[in-house]
């Protein structure tokens, strides 16, 4: 007995399933890595800021401090919206990979059963195939 046609059919709408949730999956990945990167440069200009790199300097006006308090309170703000969406994107990642370990499944599921009847069908054609040498056999004795 063959892999039916149906089945062909259906292996191959879950490979391509299969496919976009693994696209799906990398775009929220990267996604999600920008935005950790980017979490990264908050934090990074919020360290130059309390470092007192801009205050030490000579020359610095007060319209320069002031711009530099601005700054900082603006990034101050704008990290607990960028940690926000990484918990979003996060939660997004895991769920897409829980969607793509189904559709692993499901594709796993039709290649057993595709694999199992290739197999059945191998066995019989051999049995077969030894029938017809042992009644080759018998009829020369």
């Amino acid at each position: 007995m063959a892999f039916h046609r149906s089945l062909a059919r259906l292996l191959s709408l879950r490979q391509s399933l299969e496919r976009q949730e693994e696209m799906r999956l990398a775009l929220i990945a990267g996604r999600l890595a920008s935005a950790r990167a980017a979490l990264e440069a908050a934090h990074m200009q919020m360290r130059e800021f309390s470092s007192g790199r801009l205050t030490g300097a000579e020359g610095t006006c007060g319209a320069e401090l002031q711009a530099a308090a601005l700054r900082q309170t603006s990034l101050a703000e704008h990290l607990p919206r960028l940690r926000g969406n990484i918990d979003e994107l996060a939660a997004a990642h895991h769920a897409q990979c829980l969607r793509l370990t189904e559709r692993q499944q499901a594709r796993k599921i039709l290649e057993t059963l595709r694999d199992r009847r290739a197999a059945a069908q191998r066995l019989k054609e051999h049995r077969r195939e030894q029938a017809t040498l042992d009644e080759l056999f018998l009829l020369r004795r």
